[in-house]
């Protein structure tokens, strides 16, 4: 059975993975599968948002079933509809999937298929597994505290953080003094995000202290310079550097340039919002948290957030993965 060369772009949800996973699987021989871990579409192994192995019935031999599945793409994907889904578009959503099985599909039918470009900020917390037992490199994607928690409010998504804690608690990664402070925040969908961005980057910067082949990237580097930043990610994962790939990368800046504002217009409900101006990438939203929410999010995240702007920007990459 076929072993595709997979690499795994993951990070905080909003974080900017799909942007991120779309403009690495640019290059020649690369496809993108959106998010198998996602429990709503994704495989049916899959049970819980941000599965831990070893925590919750999760073993590390079911995770290395789920990663085999990917790596061979040989895939058993749940149907799914959201709620905002009518009609026959939640007739079609149930029976064939949607973008998770998409984009399964056209990397199934791609037969000069060499890489997949594994999208899924949802596996966050199976990367440390995916390394150690796997050999796949990670890319985390980094957007600041507040603007992922505006978006989380935007969309009054719950950040589950509770259950994420318990789960991690379950493999001996605790948060006490996190708990003691926050914990009556906790269901907040803008508080809670921040919370969740805390443990998730905290873990992260954590694990990649010990596994080189775990990169972090800074959506807004990638956005403010995307093909020196691009370029160097290539190389670092190997994949092959071209001009069509430059080409598009400056295309979707120059849209990006030139898109209208977003600050006098009113703000919708989906999560993925097309059109916005990169300059407001940080910003778009952010308009919805009052000024409490905002200094308490500072306080939380501020010393995570210098250091994950100093990974971010170191300029010495190392040694590529498996080189």
């Amino acid at each position: 059975m076929h072993h595709y060369r997979t690499i795994l772009v993951t990070g905080c949800p909003r974080s900017g993975t799909t942007p991120v996973g779309a403009n690495l699987a640019l290059a020649a021989g690369a496809r993108y599968l959106y998010e198998p871990f996602n429990p709503s579409y994704g495989l049916r192994a899959i049970t819980r948002y941000y599965q831990v192995p070893g925590a919750d019935g999760f073993s590390p031999s079911d995770l290395d079933a789920c990663v085999e599945a990917i790596r061979t793409l040989r895939m058993n994907l749940r149907g799914y509809a959201g709620p905002h889904d009518t009609g026959w578009r939640r007739l079609v959503k149930r029976a064939v999937g949607g973008r998770s099985h998409l984009s399964y599909w056209l990397c199934r039918l791609d037969w000069s298929l060499d890489t997949i470009v594994w999208k899924d900020p949802i596996a966050c917390l199976s990367t440390a597994a995916v390394v150690d037992r796997h050999h796949i490199p990670v890319v985390v994607t980094v957007r600041p505290a507040a603007a992922v928690a505006a978006s989380y409010k935007r969309l009054q998504w719950d950040p589950g953080v509770p259950s994420v804690l318990d789960s991690l608690a379950q493999v001996g990664i605790e948060f006490p003094a996190l708990r003691e402070r926050w914990s009556d925040h906790a269901r907040e969908p803008a508080i809670g995000a921040a919370l969740l961005w805390t443990v998730l980057y905290t873990t992260l910067l954590h694990w990649a202290e010990s596994r080189p082949t775990i990169r972090f990237l800074s959506l807004q580097a990638s956005l403010d310079d995307p093909v020196a930043v691009y370029r160097d990610l290539y190389r670092w994962l190997g994949l092959p550097w071209s001009d069509r790939v430059e080409r598009a990368l400056l295309r979707e800046a120059q849209e990006g340039r030139t898109a209208p504002s977003a600050q006098h217009q009113p703000l919708p409900s989906r999560a993925h919002v097309g059109r916005r101006r990169l300059d407001e990438i940080n910003t778009y939203g952010r308009r919805l948290l009052t000024t409490t929410e905002a200094g308490m999010i500072e306080e939380m995240t501020e010393e995570l957030w210098l250091r994950l702007q100093a990974i971010c920007a170191r300029s010495v990459v190392g040694t590529a993965p498996g080189a």
